[in-house]
């Protein structure tokens, strides 16, 4: 059984979008409709493994194996998966990697192999072994870690079988699940100008990179949507509009300086800022965008980001009655 995918309860991922909504299990993190993105850490059970830790019975081995959802396609997962193991005897924790020091917790490599019984490559060594005197556990019962990449995005169905080894032909358990997750490995666009000036009430050029008098309103554009590499589906998150450096700017602040979905659509918006220079000193300023959208990437809850700026200089405001 599949019990989270990049680090998300399976019960959190909607089995129609593949969007996920809620915490990270065994991670700080929390999503609200985000896809998924980088390398997705796959954790779960195979249920009743065989004593093969001290009683000598034959392993059981397991694939995972992904598929566009729109085809059957199967194609197993074969990547080096690390993982963390532990080790007891009647209860008593085993130093697992003997001639170190006492380790309760060790690194295990589970590496694909293909058997040569027909059923074909991409079978890792299942290693949790709970019967006996002699005891094995899985560290968050990590299965495997799915690489993705732009050119895979979309909606996919994970699913896991399981194999007995220890009879021949081997005996193959079909797993009763599938989950689907939607794929997005690509950072929103950011674009953000300076289109007006004011000052004292009377307009001045306005450009990026132009000189400006303290007391100057600025005003100018910017626009974010996050069109995928491969799927036009769009998964907008935040962008944030700030002034730096913030020292000399004495906390003026961008108007607006925030937004986010749900407020914004999903697939962004483009708008109109405006910055109100009085009270800033003279200096080199630059006003920065930062994007993101949705994306669980790398089963950290990290977003994917893009970043715009433009820069100003502000000069003393000319006396009174002169410009």
């Amino acid at each position: 059984v599949v019990e989270t995918v990049g680090n998300l309860g399976v019960d959190d991922v909607d089995p129609a979008t593949g969007l996920g909504t809620g915490d990270g299990v065994g991670a700080v993190f929390s999503v609200n409709q985000g896809p998924f993105g980088g390398g997705i850490k796959i954790t779960g059970r195979i249920g009743d493994p065989p004593d093969t830790f001290g009683g000598g019975a034959a392993k059981y081995k397991y694939k995972i194996e992904v598929s566009p959802a729109s085809v059957d396609d199967w194609h197993p997962l074969t990547n080096q998966v690390p993982v963390k193991i532990s080790e007891m005897v009647n209860g008593i924790p085993q130093d697992c990697d003997p001639g170190g020091g006492f380790d309760f917790v060790c690194d295990r490599t589970l590496t694909a192999t293909d058997d040569g019984d027909g059923l074909g490559d991409g079978w890792y060594d299942y290693l949790e072994d709970f019967k006996g005197a002699q005891t094995r556990s899985l560290v968050q019962d990590q299965l495997g870690l799915w690489i993705t990449d732009a050119s895979m995005e979309g909606l996919w169905r994970i699913r896991v079988t399981a194999k007995d080894t220890g009879t021949t032909p081997p005996t193959v358990f079909p797993g009763f699940q599938e989950v689907k997750v939607r794929i997005d490995n690509t950072a929103p666009s950011a674009s953000l100008a300076i289109t007006g000036a004011t000052f004292n009430g009377n307009p001045v050029p306005a450009v990026d990179c132009g000189k400006f008098p303290v007391g100057t309103i600025i005003s100018g554009t910017y626009e974010s949507h996050d069109p995928g590499t491969t799927s036009p589906n769009q998964h907008f998150g935040s962008l944030s509009l700030d002034v730096i450096p913030d020292g000399p700017a004495h906390g003026a602040a961008v108007s607006p300086s925030s937004r986010a979905f749900p407020v914004v659509l999903t697939t962004g918006e483009a708008g109109n800022w405006t910055l109100d220079t009085a009270g800033m000193d003279p200096c080199g300023y630059v006003i920065r965008l930062v994007a993101c959208d949705r994306t669980n990437y790398n089963s950290a809850g990290n977003p994917l980001c893009a970043a715009k700026d433009v820069g100003f200089c502000l000069e003393a405001a000319p006396p009174a009655g002169k410009r």
